[in-house]
């Protein structure tokens, strides 16, 4: 598999560092965390900020833009279709801000499908709660028939046994974190070089949480219930192809909660 998590990463419309907010439900894996303060969402957030854990910030639209879009794309392998871009956006309440900079950038010309889930019911701000639901509005005029509302949290608590790779035992996927203190752009904050060289298709999992939507694009079979396996079949094609052309789709996933590194 070419997967590869960014942990202790947020997404932004800017570089640098930022605070996480747990909802403390471990039960069900801190899906409600977030990186926005929690005067502005309403979800049971710790509140003192000596203890909220400090994390990396990816500007998105820079990454996608500077690194992405100049990726050097290989041959077609056989049965592939054109190159394609996924894009799954879960970030809690982030997406006030940061769908309107993949717009202004121009990151979003580059994704050829967003799944988002959008959460104006938990913004107790007035003001960011329009903006989400304005940029909501923008984003579904401005792209039509790629944007799509996708909430897939089936199987977040899955424990399937990672495959064996080369007679090795069995191990966690790929995980790379990101350590640079005072990143300046999205491609110094991640690696020196291009992470997307080589990737035919690719897959953009914001808002990772432990993995689980990344192991759906390879092993769909032990997910089949999954929303997000339709997306994974029309675009990538079916897991059988997905399988076969593994070493030409690139997954790469961001993390914030800093429990799930």
């Amino acid at each position: 598999w070419h997967a590869h998590f960014f942990t202790s990463t947020g997404v932004s419309s800017k570089n640098g560092k930022g605070k996480f907010y747990t909802d403390f439900n471990k039960g069900a894996l801190e899906y409600g965390g977030t990186i926005v303060d929690s005067n502005q969402f309403a979800v049971n957030l710790l509140k003192s900020d000596s203890k909220v854990p400090e994390i990396n910030l990816v500007d998105l639209g820079e990454l996608i833009v500077k690194q992405l879009a100049t990726r050097r794309i290989p041959d077609p392998p056989p049965g592939a279709t054109k190159p394609y871009v996924l894009m799954k956006i879960d970030i809690e309440g982030s997406e006030t801000e940061v769908v309107p900079h993949l717009m202004e950038t121009g990151a979003m010309n580059h994704v050829d499908v967003a799944m988002i889930e959008w959460h104006p019911h938990f913004e107790t701000d007035p003001v960011r709660k329009q903006a989400m639901i304005s940029a909501r509005e923008k984003l579904m005029k401005d792209y039509p028939n790629r944007i799509f509302d996708v909430d897939d949290e089936s199987y977040g608590r899955s424990n399937e046994v990672l495959p064996e790779c080369d007679g090795s035992p069995p191990k966690r996927t790929t995980t790379t974190t990101t350590t640079t203190t005072t990143p300046t752009t999205a491609a110094a904050t991640l690696a020196p070089e291009n992470i997307f060289d080589g990737c035919y298709h690719v897959y953009l999992d914001v808002g990772s949480n432990v993995g689980i939507q990344v192991r759906k694009l390879f092993e769909g079979h032990l997910y089949p219930k999954a929303a997000i396996l339709n997306y994974f079949d029309k675009y990538f094609g079916p897991e059988e192809q997905r399988q076969a052309l593994s070493s030409h789709i690139c997954a790469v996933g961001f993390e914030p909660n800093p429990n799930h590194d």
